[in-house]
């Protein structure tokens, strides 16, 4: 971000003069000159070796006395480091870069380096919270002495940042105002104007709206490639995302082959231990998974996770999701004790990294819980659910469609201790939230109403049990066809169910809801 305004010297000048002695400003202009050359093969091949040449830079710029030029060199250093992977020495050089060019009254100058600490907080060191705290001082800043084009920049970082907080409603209005902006301010092909689109594509994606996605996501590849070659590490990252669009589509042959392409393009771009090659191993690794290839996936995760290990501090939330991943694969291979122990990991990093609070961390307490559960040690689930419930209805209301999550998952947990009076309860809740929910959620109200049933039949409410029965069955009669096999499981013991509560005297349906399910799953009525 901000590549652009680092080389335009008449954007500087209109707010710091170039010194009064002429052999000291020519010296000043070359230098800026080595700067932006060095920024330019840096943002390419961002080396140790590369970077440390700053430390001489900054020598010579420190010995021409022009505070301008070393706040500027801060922040393209500050900059660079970050895209490293070097969190901290980017945002200090950054902090250092915004607060000295302010001081000097270099407006251009602090609007560039705030708004690439806007990005790199949230975006790179995954402290979005942080980000839009300070958004809020450069927006001033720049309502006080910008140009559209700071506007532009800051407003697609601060989008950035509410999409790296969860709230992606507020991200996709402000990634589509940036995309206004950005529009009327420079031509295309730009590469600002590419990446937002590319930015408000992924947030669309996140939103399910798919179909409004895929154009912007498609011209955002168009212009960087036209812009950067078809081998540029950003060329990755905007095949990750029509990967993931294809993936969300169910197209998952179209999904690998772009997330392979990605992954090509960084092996051949980037040092095997950049970050940023963790993403491919870990949208690879949900393509398996989509799959029903566990094993396939558990490989990718745990590329993924050698990776985040050697390449990110130990209280770095992709550490945790790295963990998570891995967790996944082998609970879905039914290696739970080993699944819980990255579990718990995941969960202690986005506890010391992101807080109690965070969404993220309670989806990590969700995960325990519920792999607690099927471990059958219900009594710690509970607690961590509980937990999680409350965490909810805090941060996010009563009414979430979270909480409808968290409180099936909780049922399950009571019915396994054998409270089903509390189990009852914590379904009724979820299927009050789930219906008051602006989006009809078939599968999880089903789930609601079966676990209804089965907790009145074992609180011998028969009457009940029976009268829910019968309506479920007949609300999702014309949609069976288009539910999820877990779906049609549950129908089918909805009537098995229905077929134990009938009176002698309705034998013959007895028999005919039997058989239904004996069509459908054979196995259910050995079990039965």
């Amino acid at each position: 971000p901000g590549v652009e305004r680092c080389g335009d010297i008449d954007y500087l000048r209109a707010r710091v003069p170039p010194p009064d002695d002429p052999e000291r400003a020519r010296a000043v202009e070359a230098l800026r000159d080595e700067a932006a050359e060095l920024f330019l093969r840096a943002d390419i091949d961002p080396s140790a070796a590369v970077l440390a040449e700053y430390d001489a830079l900054r020598r010579r710029a420190e010995a021409l006395e022009y505070p301008p030029l070393l706040a500027q060199i801060e922040g393209d250093h500050g900059y660079l480091l970050a895209q490293a992977d070097d969190f901290e020495g980017g945002v200090e050089r950054l902090r250092h870069s915004y607060f000295a060019a302010r001081s000097l009254g270099d407006d251009g100058q602090s609007f560039i380096s705030g708004a690439r600490l806007v990005f790199v907080l949230s975006d790179l060191a995954s402290r979005p919270e942080e980000a839009l705290r300070f958004a809020e001082h450069v927006e001033a800043e720049i309502e006080r002495a910008g140009t559209d084009f700071d506007r532009a920049k800051l407003t697609t970082n601060v989008g950035l940042a509410q999409h790296a907080a969860g709230d992606y409603k507020a991200a996709e209005q402000s990634l589509a105002q940036a995309l206004e902006l950005w529009q009327a301010t420079v031509e295309a092909p730009h590469i600002q104007l590419a990446n937002t689109e590319l930015n408000y594509g992924r947030t669309l994606l996140l939103l399910d709206r798919l179909d409004d996605a895929k154009p912007h996501l498609e011209r955002g590849l168009a212009m960087l490639t036209e812009l950067l070659g078809e081998t540029h590490p950003d060329i990755a990252l905007a095949l990750d995302q029509l990967g993931q669009l294809a993936n969300k589509r169910g197209d998952l042959e179209e999904a690998e082959n772009l997330f392979r392409r990605g992954l090509e393009i960084r092996q051949a771009t980037l040092a095997p231990t950049n970050s940023k090659l963790l993403y491919s191993h870990v949208n690879i690794g949900r393509v398996a998974y989509s799959r029903g290839d566990a094993e396939g996936a558990l490989a990718a995760w745990e590329q993924g996770l050698a990776l985040a290990k050697g390449s990110l501090d130990d209280s770095h939330p992709e550490l945790a999701r790295a963990e998570t991943n891995v967790g996944v694969a082998l609970r879905a291979l039914g290696r739970l004790d080993e699944a819980e122990v990255h579990y718990r990991r995941a969960l202690e990093i986005y506890e010391r990294s992101l807080g109690l609070e965070h969404g993220d961390t309670v989806i990590a307490q969700y995960n325990l819980g519920n792999l607690l559960t099927q471990r059958d040690d219900y009594v710690e689930a509970r607690a961590v659910q509980e937990a999680a419930i409350a965490t909810w209805e805090k941060t996010l209301g009563p009414d979430s469609e979270m909480i409808a999550h968290g409180s099936l998952a909780l049922t399950f947990t009571l019915v396994g201790l054998e409270d089903y009076a509390a189990a009852h309860e914590q379904a009724a809740r979820a299927l009050r939230v789930l219906t008051g929910l602006a989006v009809d959620k078939p599968a999880l109200r089903l789930q609601a109403e079966s676990l209804l049933a089965s907790c009145e039949l074992e609180l011998d409410q028969r009457a009940l049990a029976r009268d829910r029965a019968e309506r479920v069955l007949a609300e999702f009669a014309d949609m069976e066809a288009d539910l999820d096999g877990v779906s049609k499981r549950r129908l089918a013991q909805l009537r098995l169910d229905l077929a134990d509560l009938l009176p002698r005297s309705e034998r013959a349906r007895s028999a005919e809801l039997r058989e239904q399910v004996r069509k459908q799953f054979p196995a259910m009525l050995d079990d039965d």
